[in-house]
């Protein structure tokens, strides 16, 4: 399977890339998990994204949209 990148994909994987590797550049767990998202999401082209992060004092899921119903969903899934 062949994928061509434009160089609007290559600025976006390298944005997604960037935040991910870097999670000590922000100010708490929270902040990095919530760019991190959006980062890759921006990268997928995905309309929401819902994260996953076992870390003690932390929500496990976090979602930009109040869709309590699909954050149900992705944990039952």
């Amino acid at each position: 399977m062949k994928v061509t990148l434009s160089e609007a994909d290559f600025v976006r994987l390298e944005s997604a890339m960037r935040t991910l590797l870097s999670p000590m550049a922000f100010e708490t767990i929270d902040r990095w998990r919530t760019a991190s998202r959006r980062a890759v999401q921006a990268v997928v082209q995905a309309d929401t994204a819902i994260s996953m992060l076992p870390c003690d004092g932390e929500p496990l899921l976090e979602c930009d949209t109040d869709d309590a119903q699909a954050v149900a969903a992705y944990a039952a899934y």
